[in-house]
């Protein structure tokens, strides 16, 4: 027997009017009334694909998996063009662990909606599980083949036939090196995918000098011929909906601090795999080795070590523009004169820093002290470059090696619970940029390093050279190299 609404609701006069009823208690909390109205729907007309799917929905709370699932997939059969439909069975199936189920349900959705950021970022999401399953990865390949030869890529096939397009790469909202490590990320999936790569750091960046448009060439030089402002684009033809012709070159969608936590694994970039837009924005993170695993077996990045395709990239795509090298090769023929020169990197142990390495664990000055000590003994005519953002460090490290210490004039935390030198406001942004963007390329000028793996300064060291076996160590695990995206979702 079918459960009646309470007394003192009114009476629908119809389909529509019970089932606008019943979206209004469920979206105000009142979900056993939206749940009475929706059975009673269904008992009058079982063929209302709205009345499954929000029923669906409504029993995700208590109800198994494959219930669920099924109320949900009846809806799709009685109408497969509902984008949302698609997208609310992909979240199911990621939550049972489908991750390719998912990840087809979203390449649905967004066949349907081009524009539904939630498919796109659950997309990117199932795409990241997918990448540590090599057979899912082809089979994958394999399905989007099957709609379109490939005619610019074997990968990312569905392309406009107007040409290869673009990735637009935006700021993600970090530290500067994890910046230029997103950059570096996303130059090498512009690669797989067959697009045009282009760096645009608008107004959302705190880098970007005054009377400066582009914060990215500030520092480095483009990283290809085309150009962000030359872009003439309508919003249909920009991936994924966030984006549009009027807000593509002005700021984030998202406050920076919000699009950090919500897009961390890169809600556009890997979603914009195969996708016929021209222009792709990618404003996420990603893992190196997640975008890897996309490269398609005959492509030259296919196989390669995360810290390989770094380094390639550092050498051949991320170039310093030639005021800033100049100096850099001035400044390491003055202040290194003695070998062999040991740089050592050391970072403020905030706590909320120990969540970003993968030992969850600080490190301190003297951690260093018993690799530095045994470095000396070897080479006593040796010296070390320090880069540090906290001044008790300075300290500690030059009551230690007096004399035989070398550090630049540097803006620094006074104690190690101060708020992150990368994300004060009150401090200037393009001078900050500067100080760190000279100590790293000062730093790979030594002929050895010693480095935290927490810290993308640096992880970012260790990648812009090819180090000698044995000359570049870290005290944990590179977070720019070592696969964590997969495990943490």
């Amino acid at each position: 027997m079918t459960e009646a609404p309470d007394a003192n609701t009114a009476e629908p006069n119809s389909i529509e009017d019970a089932l606008r009823t019943a979206l209004a208690d469920h979206r105000a909390g009142r979900h056993a009334e939206a749940g009475r109205w929706y059975r009673r729907i269904l008992s009058i007309e079982p063929c209302v694909p709205d009345a499954l799917h929000l029923l669906g929905l409504l029993a995700r709370e208590g109800s198994t998996r494959g219930q669920v699932e099924a109320l949900i997939r009846r809806a799709i059969h009685l109408d497969a063009r509902a984008a949302l439909y698609w997208f609310n069975l992909s979240t199911v199936l990621s939550d049972i662990g489908d991750a390719d189920g998912a990840a087809i349900c979203c390449e649905r959705a967004l066949e349907l909606d081009p524009r539904h950021l939630g498919a796109a970022r659950n997309l990117a999401r199932m795409r990241i599980r997918l990448a540590a399953t090599p057979d899912l990865v082809e089979k994958t390949r394999r399905r989007w083949g099957t709609r379109d030869t490939a005619r610019h890529h074997p990968v990312d096939s569905h392309r406009l036939a107007t040409g290869p397009g673009t990735l637009l790469i935006r700021g993600w909202g970090c530290g500067f090196w994890g910046e230029v490590s997103h950059v570096a990320v996303q130059l090498a999936l512009a690669d797989i995918m067959g697009r045009e790569p282009v760096v645009y750091w608008g107004s959302e960046l705190r880098y970007r000098p005054p009377g400066v448009e582009n914060a990215w060439e500030a520092y480095f030089e483009p990283v290809s011929a085309v150009s962000a402002t030359s872009l003439n684009l309508s919003d249909e033809s920009i991936f994924p909906g966030q984006w549009t012709a009027a807000n593509l070159l002005t700021s984030q969608v998202r406050a920076l601090e919000a699009s950090a936590q919500i897009n961390i694994h890169g809600v556009t970039a890997l979603a914009g795999l195969n996708r016929p837009e021209l222009v792709v924005i990618a404003d996420g993170y990603n893992e190196m080795s997640d975008v890897l695993a996309w490269a398609a077996p005959r492509h030259p990045l296919a196989g390669l070590a995360s810290g390989e395709v770094y380094r390639q990239i550092y050498a051949s795509k991320i170039r310093l523009r030639s005021d800033l090298r100049t100096k850099i090769d001035e400044l390491s023929r003055s202040i290194f004169l003695y070998k062999p020169m040991i740089s050592v990197h050391f970072r403020a142990q905030h706590h909320d820093k120990q969540g970003e390495s993968f030992e969850r664990i600080s490190i301190k000055p003297e951690d260093y002290f018993f690799i530095l000590d045994k470095f000396i003994q070897d080479h006593p005519s040796s010296r070390i470059f320090l880069l540090t953002d906290l001044a008790p460090a300075m300290d500690a490290f030059r009551a230690r090696y007096g004399d035989r210490l070398i550090g630049r004039p540097r803006q620094r935390l006074s104690h190690a619970d101060q708020f992150d030198l990368g994300l004060d406001h009150s401090r200037d942004g393009h001078q900050l940029a500067l100080e760190v963007l000279e100590d790293a390329y000062l730093a790979a000028a030594c002929d050895h390093f010693l480095g935290d793996g927490a810290s993308g300064v640096s992880c970012t060291v260790v990648a812009l050279k090819d180090w000698p076996a044995g000359h570049a160590r870290l005290l944990r695990r590179n977070v720019f190299t070592d696969r964590r995206g997969a495990t943490t979702l």
